[in-house]
């Protein structure tokens, strides 16, 4: 049970791997590269596949602003089954964005750093791992400068999120309650997500 567990596994990842070295989390569905998905992504891959555990983490760390910002989803590639796209996040008009690839301007939570401590501890090839970690962990390092330097305004250690999805739950319900305190403006959208999924089985707008 448990080994075809492990084929299935290893046989989505691979399936959802892309010519630009990225993961994308589902096809159709989510068909970008998301940040703290793509940290978990690796890990898997390092299990079975160090290289591309490897290329996962350079393409999703070669996304970062010029301020040490990771965004939540890298648009590597231009796909309209998503929404909100790149068109609608612009994150070109943010000086320090990257010149690169387009993204949004939320961010997740910071897995970088321990991701790269999982990569190391399952790399059977301790040196040649520990080589990629010194290539990249300056970067990983730079994210939490942005967090100190840009998300704790009263310099107490405790970082503020501007939007739900950077908290890493989401539409999740624990935001039902927060949500009925504040007035959101509405807005006109056609959804894309309910054309691949059945809309039960999504948030609604």
């Amino acid at each position: 049970m448990k080994k075809e567990l492990y084929k299935k596994a290893i046989a989505i990842l691979d399936a959802n791997f892309q010519e630009g070295g990225f993961t994308i989390p589902s096809a159709g569905l989510y068909p970008f590269q998301w940040k703290w998905d793509s940290g978990f992504i690796a890990i898997g891959f390092a299990h079975y596949d160090v290289e591309k555990a490897k290329t996962e983490m350079r393409t999703l760390l070669d996304a970062q602003w010029e301020n040490g910002f990771i965004p939540h989803i890298v648009f590597h590639t231009e796909n309209d089954s998503y929404f909100p796209g790149a068109d609608f996040h612009q994150s070109e008009l943010h000086p320090l964005s990257s010149k690169k690839y387009r993204s949004t301007g939320m961010t997740q939570p910071p897995v970088s750093g321990f991701v790269l401590q999982e990569m190391y501890g399952i790399a059977e090839d301790k040196d040649d791992m520990l080589h990629f970690i010194k290539e990249e962990i300056d970067k990983v390092f730079d994210n939490h400068v942005y967090f100190y330097e840009n998300r704790d305004p009263k310099d107490e250690g405790l970082v503020y999120i501007y939007h739900n999805w950077e908290s890493g739950t989401d539409n999740s319900p624990v935001w039902d309650d927060i949500w009925k305190t504040m007035n959101p403006p509405e807005y006109t959208f056609v959804r894309k997500d309910t054309t691949h999924v059945d809309a039960s089985q999504r948030p609604t707008k």
